[in-house]
């Protein structure tokens, strides 16, 4: 009877297997393509280069710590890797094959719908391992013992899209409760090289009914795809890898890559769409950042895009006699050499040093305010800049009509100040990729229009020029730019003078060094960039957002950067009462205005171009 069980079971699989495939292989007359096109003389016939990714700046640049190492036998039975599982959910039948690639997370593929579609938050499932992941083995096991079971914390999909849309077959990234790794459980490493030397690797692989590893080749992609497809863009064919060395009923788990004595996931899945016993994987490798972003326990540096294309204004300033502020004159003191963020600051003399900053106060009723709870930054007689969650309240944008923006303004409590301008807005402005429920701040950056003839130019109000020269970021690192603000200060209190403080533009290598978690999850190159003094605690706090990063070139002031937000930690005060606030021995995250320098200027109607 066991013996029919496991012929039951291998005949549902091969069934899974073949409708699966049959899904993949439908064709449509519209979008059919012969593939001879997509390697015609000069068009597509080098892959695009995908970068190396970064997990960790040191020589290894491992994705996990101890990740990938396990002495192969090729001897059969006994060259399981230690990272191949099977997931199944507690008192149900679904399982499914997974690749564990961290201490908490664990990557599976398409046939794993039957799993997903079963779970629930809270779900406990079993992992099996070894032995148990044999077919010999697999009903004794699943009813019986397990190498672990653990929570699912979550279940993410990841589409490769590698079939285009219709088809597209996702990863699946489950996060679980923490694993305990040993010898005979130890996660493999994400590939860590770029995709130009493939032919010189050395690749394993193993598939649905057959854990062992075996030896495969690469092959040239051509090989492995009929004449004719469902596919409509012959650039979707460079997630694919093509191999031989497998039977064509194969379905394989995982594509592996031996180098320097570790393993590395390359790719998952075979499918039928192909010519002879070849076989084609999906590269994980363009999925890389995806993947970390929907695990635990992985960090990556982002790669660094192409800059967004430079906008040359009118007489080369944004506007007219932009940037240009009347400075009092002190010693000059050494950059960095106060402790703190604007939480450890120095007062601002005169209110003509900043003419350009604002604050923000909510009329919430006739007499009630909540005053000076983000900054702003003017760059036109009727346009100011912020950051988009200064704008929100519990999720939904506030009523431009309650929000007041005041100018001119040096001293927090003196409202009678000759040079201070209140206005309120007429219009609220937010980019259309900032998610206020979301807490990753991306694209966070707003716009405040005000109504004609509101603000007054003169010497205690002015706009900042918005940035005119390259927009690389490693052209303005190592750079200092100045912040302002009524954030809290050293000793978690809103200061009565507007502070300032000098801070200095990371390398996005020294900012995802300082804090790879945070950093992985947050910093993102052309949207944003880091910046402060962590080793002597200057930087922007809580109330300073909204604000801007402005740097000094040719005697003018420019606008390169916004407050956004940073690492926070929990503070006790007197009483014993507990107050949240910004980490000083962080960087703090700015946007950077050059990604979105084309929707401020559409948006901005008496800016100079």
């Amino acid at each position: 009877m066991k013996g029919s069980f496991l012929e039951v079971g291998t005949l549902v699989f091969l069934l899974m297997s073949y409708f699966c495939s049959a899904r993949l292989q439908r064709f449509d007359p519209e979008k059919e393509v012969n593939i001879s096109k997509c390697w015609a003389p000069g068009k597509f016939n080098k892959p695009a280069v995908i970068p190396a990714p970064v997990f960790r700046v040191d020589e290894n640049n491992l994705s996990f710590e101890g990740c990938g190492q396990w002495k192969y036998s090729s001897d059969a039975g006994k060259n399981i890797p230690p990272w191949s599982i099977t997931l199944k959910v507690m008192y149900s039948n679904a399982y499914c094959r997974g690749v564990v690639v961290s201490d908490r997370t664990i990557i599976s593929f398409d046939y794993s719908y039957a799993v997903y579609e079963k779970m629930n938050d809270g779900e406990i499932v079993s992992l099996h391992k070894g032995a148990c992941a044999n077919k010999k083995d697999k009903n004794e096991c699943f009813w019986d013992q397990a190498l672990l079971q653990r929570k699912v914390l979550s279940v993410k999909k990841v589409e490769t899209n590698l079939f285009a849309e219709k088809y597209s077959l996702p990863l699946f990234v489950w996060t679980v409760e923490k694993l305990e790794l040993s010898d005979i459980l130890r996660p493999v490493c994400l590939w860590n090289g770029d995709n130009q030397n493939d032919q010189s690797l050395i690749y394993y692989a193993n598939n649905l009914f057959e854990e062992n590893l075996k030896r495969v080749e690469l092959l040239a992609l051509e090989e492995c795809l009929p004449d004719k497809t469902a596919l409509g863009k012959c650039g979707l064919y460079r997630q694919a890898i093509c191999l031989s060395g497998f039977s064509r009923l194969a379905y394989m788990v995982q594509l592996l890559v031996k180098s320097n004595e570790r393993f590395y996931l390359r790719g998952m899945f075979a499918n039928f769409l192909t010519q002879g016993s070849n076989i084609v994987a999906i590269d994980l490798l363009p999925k890389t950042v995806e993947i970390v972003e929907a695990s635990s326990g992985l960090t990556v540096m982002r790669p660094v895009p192409q800059p967004k294309t430079k906008i040359d204004f009118g007489d080369g300033q944004s506007f007219v006699n932009c940037g240009q502020s009347v400075p009092q004159r002190r010693k000059r003191e050494k950059i960095g050499a106060v402790a703190g963020f604007i939480l450890f600051g120095e007062p601002v003399k005169k209110t003509s040093e900043n003419p350009w900053h604002a604050t923000l106060s909510l009329r919430l009723d006739e007499d009630f305010f909540v005053k000076h709870f983000c900054g702003a930054t003017l760059i036109s007689r009727r346009v100011l800049i912020t950051a988009a969650h200064c704008l929100f309240i519990e999720n939904k944008l506030m009523q431009p009509e309650k929000l007041e923006v005041v100018l001119g303004l040096l001293e927090f409590s003196k409202s009678n100040e000759n040079s201070r301008q209140a206005v309120m807005a007429s219009n609220l402005m937010v980019h259309p990729g900032y998610n206020a429920s979301s807490e990753k701040f991306i694209d966070d950056i707003a716009l405040i229009l005000v109504a004609e003839n509101q603000i007054q130019i003169n010497n205690n109000v002015r706009p900042i020029c918005l940035w005119n020269d390259d927009y690389q970021l490693n052209k303005i690192t190592n750079t200092t730019g100045k912040v302002v603000g009524w954030g809290l200060t050293a000793n978690h209190t809103q200061p009565e003078i507007l502070q300032q403080a000098n801070l200095k533009v990371a390398t996005y290598e020294e900012c995802y060094k300082s804090r790879r978690s945070f950093m992985s999850t947050h910093l993102r190159p052309g949207q944003n960039f880091c910046a402060g003094f962590p080793h002597n605690q200057t930087n922007a706090c809580r109330g300073d957002s909204g604000g801007g990063f402005i740097i000094l070139k040719n005697d003018r002031r420019f606008l390169r950067g916004i407050v956004s937000f940073g690492r926070i930690r929990t503070v006790t005060l007197p009483e014993n009462k507990k107050l949240i606030t910004c980490d000083p021995s962080a960087y703090s995250i700015y946007t950077d205005t050059t990604n979105y320098i084309q929707w401020i200027v559409d948006l901005t109607p008496d800016i100079n171009v």
